[in-house]
């Protein structure tokens, strides 16, 4: 069954979400989108100045050493002693950014149309994942040291997954306002990929068209969050682990495309360049 709280935050989205795709991807989109890097950039500077600039620094410094060191090392399964590791999660996330290769592809390229390929690799690849560094050097970080220390709750290690960010804030100065601002910003991560997901539907579902009427593409978010509801009052979370399952068992057959597809965008490329 659905909790209050699934309801409220499913509520919560579809109707921020079809707000903002009624308004369009200039205002709407836009504005919830610079909405949610401010708060989350607001959120990255509280948490380094709590765990202290110069440990801050510091634990980027070395992280970005080591990501240099070991991004070779670990791309290669044959040799990585931490099998169950490497199964669970590396494995997992590569499947899972596969199956939402379509969707984040064609989303990303409606928004980018006119941009130069240097303008999108450095806005969807090098800023993301410097932004990444930036990010995990303060939660991460400063939750190991928590660990390390022996302080709150996360003394003993992550028991956790889904309280552990709260459990780490808990140990720094306005709890209240820094866990408010989370929720917040979970719900508006959650608000954008429903965009980004009821507009590509809406868009491949009407033959290309980006000048949809309205009403349509807010269909398409309100039957988003009716088939999460669904999955709930049907399964409960064991209907969502369900729906990841497949999504994860998709990423194989779209992972064969994606091999043709570069192909195709390597071809496209020389021959632009001989033009």
């Amino acid at each position: 069954m659905v909790s209050r709280v699934q309801g409220l935050f499913i509520a919560a989205v579809c109707l921020t979400a079809g707000y903002s795709v009624w308004t369009g991807i200039e205002v709407g989109i836009l504005r919830l989108s610079n909405l949610n890097m401010a708060l989350a950039i607001l959120l990255l500077a509280f948490c380094a100045v709590g765990m202290g600039i110069g440990a801050y620094l510091t634990g980027l410094l070395v992280a970005l050493a080591d990501y240099a060191r070991l991004i070779l090392p670990l791309s290669d399964w044959r040799l990585r002693p931490d099998t169950d590791w490497y199964h669970a999660w590396t494995v997992y996330y590569w499947a899972w950014w596969c199956s939402w290769g379509p969707l984040v592809g064609v989303f990303i390229a409606r928004v980018s149309r006119g941009r130069t390929i240097r303008q999108m690799v450095g806005v969807v690849m090098v800023a993301p994942a410097a932004f990444a560094a930036l990010w995990f050097t303060a939660f991460g970080g400063g939750a190991i040291a928590q660990v390390i220390d022996g302080a709150g709750p996360l003394a003993g290690g992550v028991q956790d997954v889904n309280s552990a960010i709260f459990q780490f804030l808990g140990q720094l100065p306005l709890v209240a306002v820094t866990s408010l601002l989370v929720i917040l910003l979970l719900v508006i991560f959650t608000v954008t990929s429903v965009d980004s997901g009821a507009l590509v539907a809406d868009n491949l579902a009407s033959n290309g068209r980006t000048d949809t009427p309205r009403p349509q593409r807010v269909l398409w978010v309100f039957l988003i969050g009716l088939v999460a509801t669904t999955l709930l009052v049907l399964g409960g979370d064991d209907g969502l682990k369900g729906l990841q399952s497949a999504t994860i068992v998709m990423a194989l057959p779209y992972l064969a495309l994606m091999v043709v597809l570069i192909t195709g965008f390597i071809k496209a490329l020389l021959q632009d360049h001989l033009r």
